[in-house]
């Protein structure tokens, strides 16, 4: 596993997690991280039975085409799973499309750093192509949303792109907000138009995965932006910042294949000193690059019923679509099927064989794959034959032959549907009566004396 996505020419951590499923300790594991044909690390681990151990090496990938990678380990004499297939597939540059009516902090934020890339657009121009491409769009700076706009962001968090919406400060745009949030799914969305006073966040947690690898160790507590909540709303997805009485700030709420985050405050001068405070820029970029996915996971399980993908973009017109797994000169036609955007492709059952498939549309690449067994095909773990025989001695029809002694497993079962055979102690006892009597006829007979007779 690895990071939320992959960047050429940066070196990120791919975590490589062993499980010994057996009764003994393996002393010393022999483990290969490939990409391609070119080893990109190896090294010795020790897993105790019955535990797992995970290392961390770090790679980079020094091209933008999908990588087909692999781990190996040597173990003996299980040799059956010490393959496992994935796939890196390096992402572009994180769009963010921002619909500001005025001066936003974010405008200085974005294009500082070669990862996004940003655009600004005036709300009244949120369009469909405009949006097209984009992973993330910011709503604030009291924006304007009409009917066109809301449909428009509708559509696009139905197909998985998301939304960062900050309320507006004026009483006028309050009624198409409440729209768009109807729109987007996120209900009991309540103005706090009386008593609404500046309040202190509450420190975040450490353990929420949101704030993964964003703080240091700090020996005071932190001093934490004031906001002004101008919105409440109940239950959501992920709460990712609270105020210290433990109303939300900054929420997600899932809304089709997408995500919607608000904000309780405007982050204009008056309303918040969140965009002053340290903890702003790696709360943005990382409400960026969560909106981006390359689609599909680094590798799949022979025995998953569908594999979800991005729709592709030549699939979007009319005709008949034939998607393709080929694998060396194996080849199989998956049923799939087309829902917002995704694209669900039902595994064909006679699919057993792990390793790299290549999907074609209609004869053009589309993207590779990687599949591997399933994780209870690698479990050594068994019941003995006394385990056995207490676990069926309910059911009469079943019967446990245990191999490895004097009589093989399929001898023992013929002689419980057959009984035991006597016809060859009958042959030997017919060929000792036939040997009997022909020692009696050639031994057993009297010589005839001769008789005198007068002359």
């Amino acid at each position: 596993m690895t990071e939320e996505f992959v960047r050429t020419n940066v070196d990120f951590p791919l975590h490589v997690r062993l499980r010994n499923g057996g009764s003994k300790d393996a002393a010393t594991v022999q483990i290969r991280v490939l990409i391609g044909e070119q080893q990109v690390a190896a090294y010795e681990a020790s897993v105790r039975a019955t535990s797992s151990v995970e290392n961390v090496v770090r790679v980079r990938l020094s091209r933008d085409a999908v990588q087909l990678c692999r781990v190996e380990i040597e173990e003996q004499p299980v040799s059956f799973d010490n393959l496992y297939y994935f796939t890196l597939n390096p992402v572009g540059r994180i769009r963010v499309l921002d619909a500001s009516a005025g001066a936003a902090p974010t405008q200085k934020l974005y294009p500082n750093e070669t990862t996004f890339a940003y655009s600004l657009l005036r709300p009244e121009a949120l369009s469909a192509t405009a949006a097209e491409g984009a992973d993330v769009v910011i709503l604030q700076s009291n924006a304007q949303v009409g009917g066109r706009a809301r449909s428009v962001l509708r559509q696009f968090v139905q197909q998985g792109g998301s939304v960062v919406a900050m309320p507006p400060t004026t009483a006028a745009g309050r009624g198409a907000y409440e729209q768009l949030m109807g729109d987007l799914g996120v209900a009991a969305v309540r103005w706090n138009t009386v008593n609404a006073v500046q309040q202190e966040l509450a420190v975040p947690s450490q353990q929420n995965p949101f704030f993964k690898d964003v703080f240091a160790e700090q020996a005071r507590q932190p001093e934490m932006p004031k906001a002004t909540p101008l919105l409440s709303w109940g239950r959501s997805t992920t709460d990712i910042l609270q105020f210290r009485d433990g109303q939300p700030f900054l929420s997600g709420f899932r809304s089709g294949e997408g995500m919607v985050y608000l904000f309780a405050s405007p982050l204009q001068a008056g309303f918040s000193t969140f965009a002053e405070h340290p903890l702003f820029v790696p709360v943005m970029y990382r409400l960026a690059t969560l909106s981006k996915s390359s689609g599909q996971l680094p590798a799949y399980r022979l025995t998953d019923r569908a594999v979800v993908l991005k729709q592709p973009t030549a699939a979007k017109g009319a005709g008949e679509q034939v998607y393709k797994l080929s694998n060396d000169s194996s080849s199989f036609i998956p049923a799939y099927q087309v829902r917002n955007g995704r694209l669900y492709l039902q595994l064909p059952a006679t699919m057993r064989r792990a390793g790299i498939y290549q999907l074609t549309q209609n004869g053009k690449a589309v993207t590779t794959l990687a599949f591997n067994v399933d994780k209870k095909e690698s479990e050594l773990a068994h019941y003995s034959a006394e385990e056995l025989r207490q676990l069926t001695a309910a059911y009469p029809n079943i019967h446990v032959y245990e191999a490895g002694g004097e009589r093989s497993a399929a001898a023992q079962l013929a002689e419980d549907r057959n009984g035991t055979p006597l016809w060859r102690y009958c042959l030997v006892g017919a060929l000792l009566c036939l040997l009997g009597e022909v020692l009696v006829l050639r031994f057993g007979r009297r010589r005839e004396r001769p008789v005198a007779q007068a002359a």
